[in-house]
């Protein structure tokens, strides 16, 4: 994924930093979760060679996103992520077997949460006429 001055002053892509290789005035360098410092790397590199702006810029104008993160419940993770200030450009939403929800990264991507659809039952509830626990 490109992104201006990699886990420089983004907001969205902010340390620890887990490897990086300095490339001249550039760096390419990966990130990883504070929750889970040997979990998933996310690899950055720069966004400064000239394919990279309209390639970013075509897949914003259609809507596409650049990666896409698995996730177990889409709408938890996209609650979790708006309290933190991530603004969303589609709203969960079901997609066969899927629902998936796409963000803003603030670095001209849009990165999209997909997870499979899981049947959401109301809470259950305890009858005392029946003595038992009911939906």
């Amino acid at each position: 994924m490109s992104a201006p001055s990699p886990g420089g002053s983004s907001p969205t892509y902010r340390r620890p930093e887990k490897n990086e290789v300095p490339l001249g005035e550039h760096r390419w360098l990966t990130v990883v979760s504070p929750d889970d410092p040997d979990g998933t790397e996310l690899v950055l590199g720069p966004d400064e060679h000239p394919a990279v702006k309209p390639y970013k810029e075509a897949l914003v104008k259609d809507g596409i996103p650049v990666t896409s993160f698995a996730v177990d419940d889409v709408h938890a993770e996209c609650a979790r992520l708006r309290g933190l200030g991530v603004r969303f450009t589609q709203e969960p939403a079901d997609m066969g077997p899927v629902t998936t929800a796409v963000l803003d990264d603030t670095c001209g991507n849009l990165t999209a949460s997909s997870g499979r659809k899981t049947t959401r039952r109301p809470p259950l509830k305890w009858c005392k006429v029946a003595a038992c626990w009911i939906t």
